[in-house]
């Protein structure tokens, strides 16, 4: 869950109780509020950096800079609803973008979400016991009143999509399911995209029960109860990165 934000040389973050949003500053090791209203004491909602906690939960604690702005995740209790807000990186500005999807605080098992090239890319998991499928939507950032588009469905009881993340031309997420009929559909996906164009549809490159992963270049490194792999995938080929049975 992504309650911090990589900056051009620091971090912003929510604090620990969830109520200012504050940037630390590498150079200087410290941190501030992202706030520059005169003479502001910090302290009350009238602050650039206050975020109420109703709408900025735990549960919503999500924050991105992109195209120097910040965004984040937060919900509307008018419209029942997901939402992105964005604000200036001196907390100002602030403001409502969109809905992305109804919102029932006690209905979920798990949202996954991520920010690439001007879309924003989601899943919802419902604890719905006759949910049967799980559905990774994309929207653009950019158009207020289009729909999210439905990219891939992953079908079964209990069937999670999760750890949504985009590298270069490629979009990878995990898809999770605790039946073993679905137990070959389990790990890695990637799709690949082209401006506003999908050219390449969500395929499984990794299958099997992945701790984590990331990419580097056209490596994909994962983790596993075993250690770290490396998969190459331009090539094909994949070795061990590190072995935790020879530590």
């Amino acid at each position: 869950q992504p309650s911090i934000a990589i900056g051009e040389n620091g971090y912003y973050y929510l604090d620990p109780q969830m109520h200012f949003l504050n940037y630390y500053d590498i150079s200087q090791q410290t941190s501030y509020y992202v706030c520059t209203l005169p003479a502001c004491s910090h302290n009350s909602p009238t602050c650039n950096a206050y975020f109420d906690s109703s709408i900025f939960d735990g549960f919503n604690s999500y924050i991105w800079i992109y195209e120097n702005r910040i965004y984040m995740l937060g919900n509307t209790k008018e419209t029942n609803s997901l939402s992105i807000f964005s604000l200036n990186l001196d907390g100002s500005d602030r403001r409502k973008e969109f809905d992305i999807c109804e919102y029932s605080r006690g209905n979920y098992l798990g949202l996954a979400i991520a920010i690439h090239r001007g879309y924003i890319y989601y899943a919802i998991s419902f604890l719905d016991p006759n949910n049967s499928s799980v559905t990774l939507y994309r929207k653009s950032l950019y158009k207020d009143q289009s729909k999210s588009e439905r990219i891939f469905e992953f079908s079964g009881k209990g069937v999670e999509i999760f750890r949504i993340k985009g590298f270069g031309s490629r979009i990878f997420f995990q898809c999770f399911s605790p039946d073993q009929k679905n137990e070959e559909k389990i790990g890695i996906y990637a799709l690949k995209v082209d401006g506003n164009t999908i050219i390449e549809s969500p395929k499984l490159i990794k299958p099997g029960a992945i701790r984590e992963y990331t990419v580097v270049n056209s490596s994909l490194y994962y983790c596993t109860d075993s250690g770290v792999n490396v998969n190459n995938m331009e090539t094909g080929l994949e070795e061990t990165f590190y072995d935790v049975g020879n530590v």
